[in-house]
Order: structure tokens, then C-alpha cells, then sequence
């Protein structure tokens, strides 16, 4: 769907755009974080769709909860040469988490920092599954930063994951 609006502060179209897109049966809105130069891996709908759902099983289904893939990769881009390493991130990245909140709520996941996501919300993260790539470039907003565990797999294991999770290898990301 394409919500057209007037010109608006960023947050409140967010919320515009949301409450535009919303069906009336709805009893839930998942909303999630990806900019437009990252990726999820193939099976992230999958995965958030089954941890939805043990998240509502725990936490119940009338508050909001966030689900999170914490591991992934950054990608460097650096004109000297691109580099991807591995991350496990002490909290929800930029990338990837996922709120899922009662309609009626107006909670969505841009409403606060995603850094801070798990001290306002019951929050369910994945460690195993490497579910998003970050791109670094000189062009980004803000100033991306790995917290947690940084390149603690060798290369080799880090190009065999990529292919296996993403629809691209280690060396296009490389060119790019």
C-alpha cells in the first residue's frame, strides 16, 4: 500500500502512514525497522512470524512486545576496500527489530530509540540466526556503531553464513 501525505515531521507521518494502512478488523500492527541501503535474511518473516508468536505465549498478546534478531553483519563501505564482519549486538539493532502491538495502542517500533526498546517493552531476541546486514558508509544519518561481540568468527565461517542467510556472498558485498 502507498500512503500519500502532506509534508509532515518525520515521526508523525510514521504514525499517519500507520493509522492510513490499518484495517478496521485489525487487532494487531507488527511494524519493524529496515533502512534502505540494509538487508534481512531470507528468513526473517518466517522467524518473526514463530517468535510473535511465543512472545504472545509468554508476555500475552494485550501489551506491545518487540522480537529481535541481535546477530548479523556490518558491511563497511571504504574506498580503500569494504568490510564485513560479524556482530552479536548487546540490544536491538537499527536493523531488523519488530514490534508487535494491539491496534488500539498507536505503539509502532520508531516510537523510541531501538537501543532502548527493551526497557520499555518486553522484548525477545534470536542470537543464533544471523538476520540482518548493516551498511557503514559516509552517507548514514546517524553514526552507526556495533555494541556487544565484533568480529569474533573468522572470515571463512562469515562468507559460508552469508550465503546461506542472504541472496548474496561475501565478495559481491565486497564490490559494491
Amino acid at each position: 500500500m502507498i500512503v500519500e501525505l502532506e509534508p509532515m515531521a518525520h515521526y508523525t507521518a510514521t504514525q499517519h502512514a500507520f493509522a492510513a494502512a490499518l484495517r478496521d478488523d485489525a487487532t494487531h500492527l507488527t511494524s519493524f525497522r529496515l533502512d534502505d541501503d540494509d538487508a534481512f535474511d531470507r528468513r526473517y518473516i518466517r522467524r518473526l512470524r514463530r517468535m510473535s508468536a511465543q512472545s504472545a505465549e509468554v508476555f500475552g498478546a494485550d501489551a506491545p512486545q518487540v522480537v529481535s534478531g541481535n546477530r548479523g553483519f556490518f558491511l563497511e563501505i571504504d574506498p580503500a576496500g569494504n568490510r564485513i564482519f560479524d556482530v552479536v549486538e548487546k540490544a536491538p539493532p537499527g536493523s531488523g527489530p519488530a514490534m508487535i502491538a494491539p491496534a488500539a495502542s498507536g505503539e509502532n517500533i520508531f516510537r523510541r530509540n531501538h537501543r532502548l526498546l527493551q526497557q520499555f517493552f518486553n522484548t525477545l531476541t534470536d542470537v543464533d540466526s544471523p538476520s540482518f546486514i548493516r551498511t557503514v558508509h559516509r552517507d548514514n544519518d546517524s553514526v552507526p556503531q556495533a555494541s556487544g561481540l565484533i568480529g569474533k568468527r573468522p572470515d571463512a565461517a562469515n562468507e559460508a553464513a552469508l550465503e546461506r542467510h542472504f541472496p548474496f556472498t561475501a565478495a559481491e558485498l565486497k564490490t559494491l
